[in-house]
């Protein structure tokens, strides 16, 4: 599965589907900001519903106060599925349909309903940043929407992802919001629909604000951003005036449907023009990611129905230069089991080496402010010495763990008492147990055949000290 079709869900997984599905894959940390994530993919959720729009040119319609639009406008000239019109490119109000042909399988992508308008996820920035994003509460999406809903369920607050949400500062609430997700990083949700868009400015200056915010930029190839490994590159600060006047080729450039960019039959244009994801960097943290195409075209990834022509000249020169220019981007973050080490709660209790899959801070955050109040709870994802099974430490606080599960004192524990608490469930868990050590329960849950209990007891090892 490519990234074009990753399943983006968030929230909290319910412990009934974890019990009897592979291990959820950790949220993955960006330098410059966090890639999708997926942290419910990995449960294997077939969705068979998705909602579609229609795009057309017509008359300029604003985000904020856009009827429902179901068809091409009065008056415009029907041509290839699009209603065109010199000159501007219209999103109409999205139109939710389920209806897929038996069989089809695709994923729901994380979007929720406020004021009439979808907001379709974005991108994911580092909660180092939320206090210079999140604004006003706005709202609780109440989540409810999933591949069983009908029609009639896509209403005001519904989605696939369930939060509150907020204005985002410096930015209008018609076109983006978030939310805060419990590890602290903060979910961008752009309204993908109700707007007309003439020039790149429409939207690259009028809603992103580019020029006035822009401070830098990294990037990377096609083949990094889809496969890996990730390998960031940088452009100096010298390198800002060609990038600004690439900035104001983009501004001129004239929208298209995104219909507009050839595509080879069977092949997606993205695997086959795409070159370069483009991430400009600003001071709130909000990025502006885009994705350039051969033949100058280029795509904003929160809006993926239309895109910009830039002219030939000015796209070559700026592909040019990410071509010769570039240096490794550097990692200036700290590593996410490095933040788990200081957290003043549960870092006392971290092994001093790091996980071989990941580390996942999660947080109690205010719901009117988005603020962390505490920490609810750190987990560690292993692969188990190399054997091919899974486990994971989760690290409570007493009265948290699952019920049934057995309670073992640091000194109880061995090799011994871990092997006769041996059980296979149908999700292949075979082994599952808490140590308490002081007012903290440090949970293990092992997946896969066998679970090798000598590494288990290796882990807590280093976080008993032994």
């Amino acid at each position: 599965m490519t990234k074009e079709t990753i399943l983006l869900a968030i929230g909290d997984i319910p412990d009934e589907l974890i019990e009897d599905a592979a291990l959820p894959a950790a949220p993955a940390r960006r330098s410059h900001w966090t890639r999708w994530t997926a942290l419910a993919a990995c449960l294997a959720v077939v969705v068979v519903g998705i909602f579609a729009a229609r795009y057309f040119t017509g008359s300029r319609l604003d985000s904020a106060d856009a009827p429902g639009i179901s068809g091409a406008a009065s008056g415009e000239q029907q041509v290839g599925g699009e209603a065109q019109q010199a000159g501007g490119v219209t999103i109409p109000r999205t139109e939710f349909t389920l209806g897929l042909d038996d069989g089809a399988a695709v994923d729901m992508i994380a979007f929720f309903i406020y004021g009439g308008r979808s907001y379709v996820h974005y991108e994911n920035i580092d909660g180092q940043y939320a206090d210079t994003v999140i604004g006003e509460h706005l709202g609780y999406a109440t989540g409810l929407i999933n591949e069983w809903t009908p029609r009639d369920g896509y209403v005001e607050l519904a989605g696939s992802v369930e939060g509150d949400f907020y204005a985002i500062r410096g930015f209008d609430p018609g076109f983006m919001l978030c939310m805060r997700w419990a590890t602290g990083d903060v979910a961008l949700y752009v309204n993908d629909n109700g707007m007309t868009l003439y020039t790149g400015a429409d939207l690259y200056e009028d809603r992103l604000h580019l020029s006035e915010n822009y401070t830098g930029l990294t990037y990377e190839t096609h083949d990094s951003w889809n496969e890996g490994p990730e390998e960031l590159q940088a452009l100096s600060p010298d390198h800002d005036p060609a990038v600004r006047n690439f900035i104001a080729a983009l501004d001129a450039a004239p929208f298209l449907p995104r219909e507009a960019i050839p595509e080879t039959e069977g092949q997606s244009f993205y695997d086959v023009l795409e070159t370069y994801h483009v991430y400009f960097q600003t001071p709130s943290g909000v990025p502006v990611h885009i994705r350039l195409l051969d033949g100058g075209y280029v795509i904003f990834t929160g809006l993926y129905s239309v895109c910009v022509q830039v002219d030939a000249a000015a796209y070559d020169a700026f592909v040019s230069l990410l071509n010769t220019a570039g240096v490794p981007a550097e990692e200036t973050e700290l590593s996410d089991f490095e933040q788990c080490q200081l957290d003043p709660v549960f870092g006392p209790y971290m092994p001093a080496t790091a996980p071989d899959q990941y580390a996942t801070l999660y947080y109690v955050l205010d719901p009117e402010t988005g603020a962390v109040l505490d920490t609810r709870k750190v987990e560690l994802g292993y692969t188990n010495g190399g054997n091919g099974a899974s486990w994971y430490l989760t690290y409570l606080r007493p009265g948290e763990e699952e019920e049934g599960e057995p309670v073992l004192a640091p000194e109880e524990l061995s090799t011994e008492a871990l092997d006769a608490l041996r059980r296979t469930g149908a999700g292949g868990r075979v082994l599952a147990f808490s140590v308490q050590v002081d007012d903290i329960l440090i949970s293990f849950h092992g997946y896969g055949e066998p679970v090798d209990v000598a590494f288990a007891m290796d882990v807590m090892g280093e976080i008993l000290d032994r």
